[in-house]
């Protein structure tokens, strides 16, 4: 019984390891079918006369993202009082992104980031915890990136501006930051509403316990951080404007290479608002979602085949990309394993 039990398991497990492969090749195929129905047939070809800085630029920018938030997640560990050496970190930074590109970011990066931060022996409520602050660093600079982009908009692009797009998208970044502010202000009530919905649907007390045990863990964890020294802090801030500094200047960098004459700062408000389009796509990688709020932003801009090049492009380096480099540190990061607070 317990052997066809186990065997039960692993089949389940290889059902779900196919369907989820299947859904990542699904999703490739119709992101790269988006470029050709904008660009024709001949997108492709025309990658051969790409400039070369620009086909190894943009990995180059997403190998150099990784970098910055290796040094942001070494910092955040380590203000818990647990060491990670940067290679172990960096094998985080970019295994979290692969972790986020198969899903709704939300979703599968929480997953994929806690996990691989558990496999260095941190707690799993601690890992959350640096988790929901990184996402609290990368809503600062969200907002901050609409801002300024929208006063550049403003003073350099004539006719019609994207106000209402620009309006969704600081309404997205407030609803986060709200939402994380009243999760840390009212956790205590937060977690004796949690006790008394698992007491109704008959959730045992040991695991009640275990739960509120993590939510206090959690919330320690945050602390920890958030009363580090203003330098540290300051620094984790500039670590993770310099990720997605390199990763918003993918985009610029194509555009600038097929020379079309889209401002930077407007380029740059399009991929924050194509990265909130993406967390309600159920497909990796915001599939559709992000490819229609791409071309619905730059078709005034440039004409069909620019913008499909130009998408192809793009998607290669944050999102193909992502699949392939940021996988093998996935599979790299999952191989290796620390004690807690021992350097490796």
């Amino acid at each position: 019984m317990p052997s066809r039990r186990v065997s039960q398991l692993n089949r389940r497990h290889s059902s779900r390891r196919w369907r989820g492969t299947i859904l990542v090749l699904l999703a490739i195929a119709t992101s790269m079918a988006v470029p050709v129905l904008l660009g024709g047939a001949t997108v492709f070809r025309r990658l051969g006369s790409v400039p070369p800085w620009v086909l190894g630029g943009a990995p180059a920018l997403m190998l150099l993202a990784w970098l910055l938030n290796a040094f942001r997640v070494k910092l955040l560990v380590s203000a818990n009082g647990f060491h990670l050496s940067l290679g172990r970190a960096w094998l985080i930074s970019a295994g979290g992104d692969f972790g986020a590109a198969l899903g709704p970011g939300m979703v599968t990066g929480i997953a994929s980031y806690v996990f691989l931060i558990v496999r260095t022996g941190i707690d799993s409520a601690i890992a959350t915890a640096l988790f929901t602050l990184e996402k609290l660093l990368d809503l600062l600079i969200f907002s901050a990136t609409l801002t300024a982009s929208a006063i550049l908009i403003a003073l350099t692009v004539r006719g019609e501006h994207p106000w209402r797009l620009v309006a969704i998208g600081f309404a997205l970044c407030a609803v986060f930051l709200v939402g994380i502010v009243i999760g840390l202000v009212y956790y205590r009530r937060l977690l004796r509403i949690a006790a008394w919905a698992m007491t109704r649907i008959h959730i045992g007390f040991r695991r009640r316990r275990r739960f509120l045990r993590w939510g206090f863990d959690f919330r320690r964890g945050m602390i920890q951080v958030l009363t580090m020294p203003k330098l540290r802090l300051a620094l984790l801030l500039t670590l993770a404007g310099g990720y997605w500094a390199a990763r918003f200047t993918i985009l610029p960098l194509v555009a600038l290479g097929l020379n079309v004459p889209v401002p930077w700062s407007y380029l740059i408000a399009v991929q924050v608002l194509a990265l909130f389009a993406g967390q309600v796509s159920v497909l990796p990688g915001g599939t559709l979602s992000v490819e229609a709020v791409f071309a619905l932003l730059l078709l005034p801009w440039v004409d069909r085949h620019t913008l499909g090049l130009m998408l192809l492009l793009w998607r290669g380096g944050v999102f193909y990309f992502t699949l392939t480099a940021g996988g093998l540190a996935f599979l790299a990061a999952t191989k290796r394993q620390t004690q807690p607070g021992h350097s490796e």
